[in-house]
Formats: C-alpha cells, structure tokens, sequence
C-alpha cells in the first residue's frame, strides 16, 4: 500500500513541480513513443491498402524506366517473355490439365477451373506467372482467393485476360487475399 501512495505522489510531484528536469524527460518520452508509433503504422499501412490492378501496358513501361542494376534479365524483358513467348506451361481450362514442357514456368486457368489449380500443379513448381482467362461479366461474381493456391511459390505475377469490356474497380473486387509481393496486371482482350 506504501509503494502505491509512493508511485502517487512521484506521480504528482513530477507535474506539479515545475523546477523538475523529470517533467521534461517524461514529455521528451512521451513524445519519442508518439512518434515510434505513428511511424510503426505507416510502415505496416501498404500491408493493409487495397489491391491495384495495372494495365499490363502501362506497368511494363513503369518496369523499363527502372534504373537497371543486375547483370540479370531485366524484370521488363522477362515479363514480356512470360506474356509473348512460348514458355513451358500448363493449361487448365473446362476443368482439365494439360502440361507442355518440362519445369512449366506459365499457368493459364480459367475461372471456372481456378480451384483445383492446389490440388492439380506439383507441389515444387518454377511457375513464374499465372494467367486468370475471364471469358464473361458472370466470372466476375464470384470472387477468387489467391490464397487458396498454395503450391505457387515462385509466382511473380497475375495476369488477368479478361475478354469483354469492365473496369479495373470489378476486377479489384474480384481478386481476394493477394499477397503483396505479387503484381496485378490486367489486359481486356475483346474478340481474342
């Protein structure tokens, strides 16, 4: 009970003196974890922002004007490899696999097939990229949860092709759990 009274009136002591080199510790203490928190919140802030989706277009020209500075292939070059080239890859589609090539690095899936993508691809797979193919406005109601996919550890980039006219805004809404080190980029292809 003493020790309460003792911390009560060190308490007290500590504002009502106003010679007390304390009161000013305390305030330059208060104002250091003030500060430590504000910052700790807008480190985490880009963890808890919503999903953008770019325009394939616009992101491989936001990738070219990166300073380049490995020896490697620029991340540019490589993505447009992943969308142009033929690549190993795997196809399902109407809910059947089909694999071209060893060590696939490209996965096509369209809507309907998405969810057995964990339970059909290799547990240990190269796959770099993962192509959502959206044929109409009614795949687009029924959101799909990234994190279901367990199995892509490589993946760098989600590439929605969508064939019909929407906006970025439904395919925000139509992207769920994605974590942030994968890119979102999206092209709509009519008549392709």
């Amino acid at each position: 009970m003493e020790t309460l009274k003792q911390s009560k009136k060190t308490f007290k002591n500590l504002f009502l003196n106003t010679n007390s080199n304390s009161r000013i510790y305390f305030i330059l203490l208060l104002s250091l974890f003030v500060t430590n928190r504000s910052f700790s919140q807008s480190v985490l802030k880009p963890i808890t922002q919503s999903l953008t989706i770019v325009q394939v277009d616009d992101y491989l020209v936001t990738l070219k004007s990166l300073p380049q500075t490995s020896t490697n292939i620029p991340p540019y070059k490589r993505l447009e490899s992943l969308l142009k080239d033929v690549q190993p890859s795997i196809y399902l589609t109407k809910r059947v696999i089909k694999t071209y090539g060893k060590n696939p690095v490209c996965v096509y899936s369209d809507v309907s097939s998405f969810s057995l993508l964990n339970s059909k691809l290799p547990q240990n797979n190269d796959v770099e990229i993962l192509t959502i193919i959206i044929e109409s406005p009614a795949d687009l109601k029924a959101p799909i949860d990234i994190c279901s996919i367990s199995n892509l550890n490589k993946l760098k980039y989600i590439y929605l092709q969508v064939k019909f006219d929407c906006k970025p805004k439904e395919l925000n809404q139509f992207i769920e759990n994605c974590k942030t080190d994968h890119v979102v980029i999206y092209k709509i292809e009519k008549g392709a």
